[in-house]
C-alpha cells in the first residue's frame, strides 16, 4: 500500500534569525535555498544545505565556514532595509534570479551569484504596481524568465514583465478582492491560469488572456485563506489552507454541475474534500510532485504541526470508485446470503 510505505525523517534543521515566512529552494541548485524573515529581520537569507548526512538527527546547526565544508552554510543576506517580509520566489528558467517583496509596495529581483563569495545584486526594483501597500506574494510565470506576478494588500494582483522600456511598471494590474490578497499563484500546467486568495476567504481562478472577471469563484472558507497550491499535474485541482484550520481541495471540473439539497448545503459544487485535522490555523499547503500517481498533500500550521495526508482514492479517480461500489456491492450480498441462511436454520429448528 502506497500510504504504508511512506514515511517521513528529519534531514536537516537550519537555525535562522527570528521568524521565517516563506522557504524557497533553487530549481537548478535544490541545495541552495532562500528563507523570507519577517518585518523585523529585514531581509532574506541565503543557504546552501549540506549534501551529507549530519549524523546528529537531523539538526544542523547554521555554520559560517567555508564552502564545502559539510555542514550548511549562510551564503548571503539579501537585505533592502525598505523592503522586508512577505514572499520569495526563484526563476524557474534563469539560474540565480530571485524574487522578493514586502512591506513597501515594492518588488525586487536579485541577482544572486552562488559561487564563489556568494555576491548577491539588487538588480531592479518594480514599483506603482500595489502604491504604497505591502506586496504579500510573488510568483514566476512557467516557461517564461520574464514575466511573474504579484498580489498585495490594496486587493490587487499585477503581472510584469521585466523586458522592455516599461518594465519597471506593471503590465497589467486587476482588482481581485475588497480586502487584502494573500496568495498569488501560476498554474505550473497552464502558464495563462493563475489563482489569488485572500482575507475574504474566497480563491478566485483567473486567465491572464482576460482579467476583467474571474473564471471560477471557490467560496467556502469561513475565515482568511492563508496558502493556496495547483496540483502539478494539471489545471484541475487546487488546494487552499485557511484560517478556519481547514484545507479544502477543489475539482475545477466540477463548477456548475447539478447538486442535490444535502450537497449543496455541505458546499459548492467545485469542493472535493476537506482536510479538519489541524487544531491552529493552516499556514501552508503543497502537493507532492516526487509521486507521479499519488495524491499526497502537505499542510503546516501555526503550531508547527506538519501533516501530509491523502485523498480517498474514490473522490478523484471514477473508476476506484466504481470498483469500490462492485466491492461494497459483493460484500453486501454476501451479508444477505449469510442472513437468509441463517433465518433458515432458525426456521427448521
Amino acid at each position: 500500500d502506497e500510504a504504508e510505505r511512506f514515511a517521513v525523517e528529519l534531514e536537516q534543521q537550519i537555525l535562522c534569525c527570528g521568524e521565517v515566512l516563506q522557504v524557497r529552494p533553487m530549481p537548478q541548485q535544490p541545495c541552495i535555498i532562500a528563507a523570507q524573515c519577517a518585518q523585523h529581520e529585514r531581509g532574506t537569507r541565503l543557504f546552501r544545505l549540506s549534501t551529507k548526512s549530519s549524523g546528529s538527527g537531523g539538526k544542523v546547526k547554521r555554520s559560517r565556514s567555508r564552502p564545502g565544508d559539510t555542514e550548511n552554510e549562510l551564503l548571503k543576506a539579501l537585505v533592502d532595509n525598505e523592503n522586508a517580509g512577505g514572499g520569495v520566489c526563484w526563476n524557474g528558467e534563469r539560474e540565480g534570479e530571485l524574487l522578493t517583496c514586502g512591506d513597501t509596495g515594492n518588488v525586487c529581483l536579485w541577482e544572486v551569484d552562488t559561487q564563489g563569495e556568494a555576491s548577491g545584486t539588487l538588480k531592479m526594483k518594480f514599483y506603482g504596481g500595489h502604491a504604497a501597500d505591502a506586496v504579500t506574494d510573488v510568483d514566476w510565470q512557467p516557461r517564461s524568465d520574464a514575466v511573474f506576478l504579484s498580489c498585495g494588500l490594496d486587493g490587487n494582483f499585477c503581472l510584469w514583465d521585466k523586458r522592455g522600456e516599461n518594465s519597471l511598471k506593471p503590465r497589467q494590474s486587476q482588482k481581485a478582492s475588497k480586502k487584502r490578497l494573500t496568495r498569488a499563484r501560476f498554474n505550473k500546467s497552464n502558464a495563462n491560469l493563475l489563482a489569488t486568495s485572500g482575507e475574504d476567504g474566497v480563491v478566485r481562478v483567473w486567465d491572464t488572456r482576460n482579467v476583467r472577471s474571474a473564471t471560477h469563484e471557490l467560496a467556502w472558507h469561513s475565515d482568511a485563506v492563508e496558502d493556496i497550491s495547483w496540483n502539478p499535474r494539471g489545471d484541475r485541482y487546487l488546494c487552499s489552507a485557511g484560517r478556519d484550520r481547514r484545507v479544502a481541495v477543489w475539482d475545477l471540473q466540477k463548477a456548475g454541475k447539478d447538486q442535490s439539497e444535502q450537497d449543496e448545503a455541505e458546499g459548492p459544487a467545485e469542493l472535493l474534500f476537506v482536510h479538519g485535522g489541524h487544531q491552529k490555523v493552516v499556514t501552508g499547503v503543497d502537493w507532492s510532485s516526487a509521486l507521479p500517481n499519488s495524491m499526497f498533500t502537505a499542510s503546516i500550521a501555526r503550531d508547527g504541526m506538519l501533516q501530509i495526508w491523502k485523498m480517498s482514492q474514490f473522490l478523484y479517480d471514477s473508476s476506484a470508485g466504481k470498483a469500490i461500489k462492485k466491492q461494497f456491492k459483493r460484500l453486501n450480498e454476501k451479508r444477505v446470503a449469510g442472513k437468509n441462511k441463517r433465518q433458515k436454520r432458525t426456521a427448521t429448528k
